[in-house]
């Protein structure tokens, strides 16, 4: 093995571990919440802030941690998140009270964004083109496994410890992370421009906040009124936003990337499969649960089946991206996942166990195909000063359509579900169920015509960009 190898493998194991800090942090606080809630005495609608908050800091702060990127380093803005996210990390460990912890999980989230949000600007700067295809794959394929190794290790942790050891459990990727990618990730000095877009970055923080806010709300019957505002206002700062980044000349998101043909469709992919991913992932526990009558421990084993079959994905598009191409990769998992999400709504009501499985790994796999064939197909032609720009917009996609997904897609289940419940005949044995096993079916059918919408959008790219190079030639 050449030096060269051995750094690069060195360095793919400082973006995994980073990584998992990023991807295990979700799950596993998750799954604390409800020791939590009993440990300090208050409601569900409260204790949820541990983990909004997170989710809130990290899509409102992704493109200045973007810009802080590229001014000073990509590489050492990272450090400073993993060092920032491990002591958010121990003081939310020792928190006196909900308060506390919920403060200290904002510094960990500020942590969490400055490392997350820019490992694909890294990926970039340490990998040779040819070597990128692999290293993104390698992404997914650890994504994967944090999402499996999370509710795992929170399991363990919670039956046989404390609720506030799952807060240390990512000090043991924190401690690792930092010597290799000090050591061993390639990246840049910055460019050093000393101006800062304070007023992007605020009324984008205000446009992310108030549409999380929105989405959060919708589901809460007592504060559900205030959505429609909040969704409203989020439009308008995000206007606002459009606007003032046309006109200033140190803009943290460079509108004129959009222009791109490439950059615009397949980013518009990354999120539309995530916004299906958010809300069809957000029932599918209670559809197999509540609607189907499965225990929770086969739940469990059946939901896992996915970020698996994601992991052997993003492996297989790593390897085969440079001899089978992007596009083909990309085609081929937005299929695949279109075939599922058709599947699954046209035999809602007789699924099998087996039926199941086997549409989960289609899901995995497509998704898996897609990711890092996309992410390839995105970064390229980034002009180095911008990775860490378009590197945290990623970011932003996967949360804020994953958010909206949740609520549209969950909503239309609410609606088609009373729908259905309207026009069911007399006599029919639990109305309630088939309704809604009815509206979980629309549900997956509207997935898979917005992924097959997505799939003929971005054949249509490939055949243009076939048809400009055939007549270039």
């Amino acid at each position: 093995m050449t030096n060269a190898q051995t750094r690069h493998r060195l360095a793919l194991a400082a973006v995994a571990f980073a990584l998992f800090v990023e991807t295990i942090d979700v799950s596993i606080v998750s799954m604390a919440l409800p020791a939590i809630a009993q440990e300090f005495d208050a409601p569900f609608t409260r204790v949820q802030w541990v983990a909004l908050v997170s989710a809130m800091i990290q899509a409102s702060l992704s493109l200045m941690i973007g810009a802080m990127g590229d001014m000073f380093g990509n590489k050492r803005v990272l450090v400073w998140g993993l060092v920032l996210a491990g002591v958010g990390n121990v003081l939310s460990a020792v928190a006196p009270s909900l308060f506390w912890l919920i403060l200290f999980r904002v510094i960990q989230a500020i942590g969490l964004t400055m490392s997350g949000a820019l490992l694909l600007a890294i990926v970039v700067e340490t990998f040779p083109a040819g070597d990128r295809g692999k290293a993104f794959g390698f992404i997914g394929t650890m994504v994967s496994i944090g999402i499996v190794v999370g509710p795992l290790a929170g399991g363990v942790i919670l039956k046989a410890f404390h609720w506030r050891l799952v807060f240390l459990f990512d000090l043991l990727f924190v401690i690792p992370a930092l010597p290799l990618a000090h050591l061993y990730l390639g990246g840049s000095n910055g460019t050093g421009r000393s101006r800062f877009d304070i007023i992007g970055v605020a009324v984008f923080f205000a446009s992310l906040c108030t549409f999380l806010l929105g989405t959060t709300f919708n589901q809460e019957p007592n504060l559900k009124f205030l959505s429609p505002y909040l969704m409203a206002a989020s439009v308008v700062c995000l206007g606002i936003f459009v606007l003032h980044e046309l006109r200033v000349n140190n803009p943290i998101l460079n509108l004129n990337l959009f222009r791109s043909r490439q950059f615009s469709i397949y980013l518009s992919a990354r999120y539309l499969y995530f916004f299906v991913y958010g809300g069809v992932g957000l029932i599918l526990p209670f559809y197999l649960e509540v609607l189907m009558g499965l225990d929770p421990l086969t739940v469990g084993m059946l939901l896992s089946v996915q970020p698996v079959a994601f992991g052997v994905g993003s492996w297989m598009s790593g390897e085969l991206v440079e001899s089978v191409g992007k596009r083909p990769l990309i085609l081929g998992g937005l299929g695949l996942m279109a075939v599922a999400y058709a599947w699954l709504g046209l035999v809602i009501g007789s699924l099998e166990i087996w039926h199941f499985t086997i549409q989960m790994i289609l899901l995995g796999l497509g998704g898996g195909l897609l990711q890092p064939a996309a992410n390839s197909i995105i970064t390229s032609r980034i002009p180095q000063n911008e990775l860490g720009m378009v590197s945290s917009l990623t970011a932003v996609v996967r949360i804020h359509s994953r958010s909206l997904g949740i609520a549209a897609l969950g909503g239309l289940w609410v609606y088609s579900a009373r729908l259905w419940d309207r026009t069911l005949p007399a006599g029919i044995e639990d109305p309630g169920q088939v309704s809604q096993l009815q509206g979980f079916a629309v549900v997956c059918l509207t997935a898979a015509l917005v992924t097959a919408a997505i799939t003929l959008v971005c054949a249509g790219e490939a055949v243009l960009r076939r048809r400009l190079q055939t007549a270039a030639a």
